[in-house]
């Protein structure tokens, strides 16, 4: 069975996540992954999606937005490919990045919404690389037009 075109989705709330390719890190230290967040940052407000949530990871990322499918498509698009384009030469490497275009499952009330963002917001915990959510720096949950991602203090 085909998947069901994007553009035939509802507005709404999504969760949108994408993988490098197998042999390679989509993020390979802070400096990338900074980087990835202020085109996210960017593509979100270029294309007039609000943001919710958003981890990202070693080889994937996942983000919770809300608009309209055709929002989504622009955002995402520009955002994987002017990344990856930074991220290539930024490393001296050429090809693709991504194994695939991004994906993104609607997300259907508040209860699934908050679901979502708990899943979102515990990957680094289910990879074993914190203990708890928020000691994640490279997540976070945002409120409508406020900033992605939390500084950590220490000490």
């Amino acid at each position: 069975m085909a998947r069901i075109r994007r553009t035939d989705l509802p507005s709404g709330f999504f969760h949108v996540t994408a993988n490098s390719i197998p042999e390679a890190m989509l993020f390979r230290d802070d400096r990338d992954r900074l980087l990835f967040v202020l085109h996210l940052g960017r593509a979100v407000r270029r294309a007039g999606l609000t943001l919710h949530a958003c981890c990202v990871m070693g080889t994937h990322y996942h983000v919770v937005v809300e608009g309209s499918p055709g929002q989504l498509s622009r955002a995402f698009h520009w955002l994987n490919s002017h990344y990856a384009r930074e991220y290539n030469a930024r490393h001296g490497r050429r090809g693709s990045l991504l194994s695939e275009r991004f994906a993104s499952w609607v997300i259907q009330d508040e209860d699934h919404l908050e679901a979502t963002i708990e899943y979102v917001l515990a990957n680094p915990v289910h990879a074993g690389l914190v203990d708890r959510p928020e000691d994640w720096p490279w997540s976070g949950r945002t409120e409508p037009n406020r900033t992605l991602v939390r500084t950590r203090t220490h000490g």
